[in-house]
């Protein structure tokens, strides 16, 4: 019997060479493993933050518009409200006057001495006072064809109508008994607002009533909200009446045509009186004393998300690094397993063996090896414990499977024995006929031969 030694590398030594370039593809020395990392983190984490961050803002400012609008309309109908209450008591005591005995009684007077005329305009006088005590009455004017009257601050002549006087000719041009009329009058820089109706009743048909309406109870009415926006007042000829008040351009505005706000943003509102007046809202977007806090607390809110996850992308990278750091380190570590076969016949080349087990990294090895010529294998394994089982052949007695532990900076060794299988021959020779010798013949001295392979 003779033993022969024999050495190899298997492809588990290629395979540790490619975890090494591996290894040092992604190590944390090397730049492009922290791009790719920094790809990762921006693709996955910040720019789908961004994106719902501009997606949130948007949404904000949507929520901030249409609240402003919300708010922008409830303000038109509240001042369109005031305004139509100013104009309907107007209107209402228009219809008072209208109907007041007292007053026609006054117009109609033909005779009577110079003390009854004086007591006649006094008492005419005396209702306007009792009217413009409401503030949202100017003043009355009272026009009429009765020369026997006594001019007073409230009553005149419809000769005393001054010639293209606004308001006279477009009540005559309208034609009707009642009528709201309104103008700029650009000579004191003031619109004006008044009713005007015939006194056709107890078969009058000349005399005039003018009921100024109070050109600051409507420029009250109307609310001025720097963050929302500034309301116009616009008569059925649209024309602007009135303005917010605080403007510095009203003066500039009014008398100025509905046109000019055409295309513009802005909220309207119909007047049910006087009909065909329209309040307009010319309103901004600018929604920063609604929006800031929100977008201010989403703000933080994104910084702290991307600043947690940008220390967990680093934490992630880090531990990634030392892992294959480590693993880098155990690959430079590899050390080499020895495998001595011993064979009974002297054949030591070509017996396969399996080697199994898990090396210091975690990974499985399950991989299969021969002996070269001189029955040596030389396998370069990262430390770990491995068990090594020989293939079975059909001539040898299969060894059993031994363990080894390869340890760092060490060279383990394992030795196998391989005895041939025995057997035993027991020859029998015998007379073919009787079974016996014959005769003088004799069974003993026969010489028989065993060969191997024929």
């Amino acid at each position: 019997m003779r033993s022969r030694q024999c050495g190899f590398e298997s492809s588990l030594h290629k395979r540790g060479i490619a975890v090494k370039n591996i290894l040092k593809r992604f190590s944390f020395n090397n730049i492009m493993f922290r791009k790719k990392m920094l790809i990762v983190y921006f693709v996955s984490i910040f720019f789908p933050m961004v994106i719902i961050g501009g997606l949130y803002c948007r949404s904000v400012t949507n929520s901030a518009k249409n609240r402003n609008l919300k708010e922008i309309g409830f303000d038109v109908d509240v001042a369109a409200e005031k305004i139509e209450r100013v104009t309907d008591n107007a209107r209402m005591i228009c219809d008072e006057l209208y109907c007041n005995t007292t007053l026609n009684k006054n117009l109609l007077m033909k005779n009577g001495s110079l003390q009854d005329f004086i007591n006649n305009s006094n008492e005419i006088y005396d209702l306007n006072r009792y009217c413009i005590a409401y503030d949202f009455i100017e003043s009355i004017e009272i026009y009429t064809f009765n020369e026997n009257l006594y001019r007073n601050a409230v009553l005149l002549r419809v000769s005393d109508i001054p010639k293209n006087s606004k308001w006279y000719d477009k009540f005559l041009e309208i034609g009707s008994d009642y009528s709201v009329i309104s103008y700029y009058d650009k000579d004191t820089g003031r619109s004006r607002l008044c009713i005007v109706r015939r006194l056709s009743n107890y078969g009058r048909c000349n005399d005039i009533l003018k009921i100024n309406i109070s050109y600051e109870s409507i420029e009250n009415e109307i609310i001025y909200n720097e963050e929302k926006g500034r309301m116009y007042l616009f008569n059925n000829e649209n024309k602007c009446i009135a303005v917010s008040p605080d403007d510095e351009l009203k003066t500039d505005f009014l008398g100025t045509d509905y046109s000019a706000l055409k295309g513009k943003k802005t909220v309207e509102k119909e007047l049910r009186f006087p009909v065909g007046y329209t309040l307009c809202c010319l309103y901004t977007e600018n929604y920063t004393g609604d929006t800031m806090r929100e977008m201010v607390g989403f703000i933080v809110s994104m910084l702290a998300a991307l600043l947690v996850s940008a220390l967990l992308v680093c934490f992630i990278t880090y531990t990634m690094t030392e892992k294959m750091a480590e693993l880098t380190a155990a690959t430079k570590k590899m050390q080499n397993g020895e495998f001595v076969k011993i064979s009974e016949d002297g054949i030591v080349s070509g017996i396969s063996f399996n080697i199994s087990g898990t090396d210091i990294s975690g990974n499985e090895v399950n991989e299969n090896v021969t002996t070269g010529e001189n029955g040596q294998i030389e396998k370069k394994l990262l430390p770990g414990t491995y068990l090594v089982t020989e293939i079975p052949v059909d001539r040898y007695v299969t060894p059993s499977a031994q363990y080894v532990t390869v340890e760092s900076g060490q060279t383990a060794s394992v030795h196998f024995s391989n005895i041939l299988k025995k057997f035993r021959v027991h020859v029998v020779k015998s007379d073919a006929d009787t079974g016996t010798a014959q005769g003088d013949a004799t069974l003993a001295g026969a010489v028989y031969g065993i060969y191997n392979n024929g």
